[in-house]
């Protein structure tokens, strides 16, 4: 039977009995090989959405934010302020409730919870609105000595989008792709065990690695259907169950597809 180029496994992964039958039967360690192919392509569309967001990140504090902010002193851990407070760092200047940063480094500040903004800086911490009920602080180290201008936040901005330039996004890249990999075949042998019940079920007759294989290949409508939501404004809600749904009904398929026609 003559072998399906890996390239046209994406699509057939969709729906093709006699390809699951093709991995089943033949792939042995082919498979992590598939694995990797389609997690570098997930993951060369992570980073290109990294790149975008960064780009949109920069302009946005560039022309937005960083005007907004205060020349702000460290001394010995303490911070201080010469401006009248609370001063509530906004998204958008001309939109109160789009505040996400309130300044306050007297010593009675304004309640966080009582405002829009979800970090607060104080004189001596910062408080973090985790929710309506909770608010989590981190304390400035004591050895903390800085002066902190409107030039410096520039400066500070312009050093972390240099690291993520090519080279910093090739890291980024190198490291997702490597720890997806790993995790995805921690996760594989997970289901196998699943995959096991459906070969007892359907009589197929696929040993472990054959069943690892149907596996890797029911993970690529789950990575499909990730990669177009990386670029979508909202999030698929339940997503870790639908995702699990999916892979668990390819992988029942896939099995399916090897049965023995008695």
């Amino acid at each position: 039977m003559k072998s399906t180029n890996i390239f046209l496994a994406i699509p057939y992964s969709l729906f093709s009995p006699s390809f699951y039958r093709e991995v089943g039967g033949t792939w042995r360690a082919k498979g992590f090989v598939y694995l990797l192919l389609i997690l570098v392509v997930y993951c060369l569309l992570w980073v290109l959405l990294l790149s975008h967001v960064v780009g949109r990140l920069e302009g946005v504090m560039q022309t937005h934010i960083i005007p907004q902010m205060p020349t702000i002193t460290f001394s010995q851990g303490v911070a201080s302020v010469n401006q009248k407070m609370p001063i509530y760092i906004q998204w958008d200047k001309y939109d109160k409730n789009s505040a996400f940063l309130m300044i306050d480094t007297r010593e009675n500040p304004a309640s966080l919870q009582q405002s829009s903004a979800v970090v607060s800086l104080q004189k001596t911490k910062l408080l973090f609105k985790e929710s309506e009920n909770k608010i989590s602080q981190k304390a400035y180290p004591v050895r903390l000595n800085m002066v902190l201008t409107q030039q410096e936040m520039n400066t500070y901005l312009a050093r972390t989008v240099k690291w993520l330039s090519p080279l910093g996004l090739a890291y980024a890249f190198t490291i997702g792709l490597f720890a997806m990999y790993f995790f995805n075949i921690i996760v594989a042998f997970i289901y196998a065990f699943i995959g096991f019940w459906f070969n007892a079920l359907h009589k197929a007759k696929l040993d472990y690695l054959s069943i690892l294989n149907v596996v890797f290949v029911a993970f690529t409508p789950t990575l499909n259907l990730r990669s177009i939501f990386l670029w979508l404004p909202f999030r698929l809600p339940y997503a870790v169950l639908i995702y699990t749904a999916i892979t668990i009904s390819y992988l029942f398929f896939g099995i399916k597809a090897n049965r023995r026609v008695s």
